[in-house]
């Protein structure tokens, strides 16, 4: 599933099940929490996707940086 891809990719222990599991849920809410507080109730909806996806984005530039010295 996009959702487990994109939380591992921002460091978060989803496992790759490809369902949406509890776990999954509970990894959901997590993300929530921090990044979301307005609305925890573990659905990756459009507004969490985004919010991910912003964050896969600026974890990955990091990344770079961090390897170009």
């Amino acid at each position: 599933l996009a959702v487990q891809e994109t939380l591992a990719a921002i460091g978060y222990g989803v496992a790759q099940s490809g369902q949406f599991d509890a776990h999954t849920r509970a990894v959901v809410e997590a993300f929530q929490r921090r990044f979301r507080t307005a609305r925890i109730d573990g659905a990756f909806d459009d507004q969490c996707a985004a919010i991910a996806a912003d964050v896969a984005a600026q974890t990955a530039r990091l990344r770079i940086a961090r390897l170009r010295g």
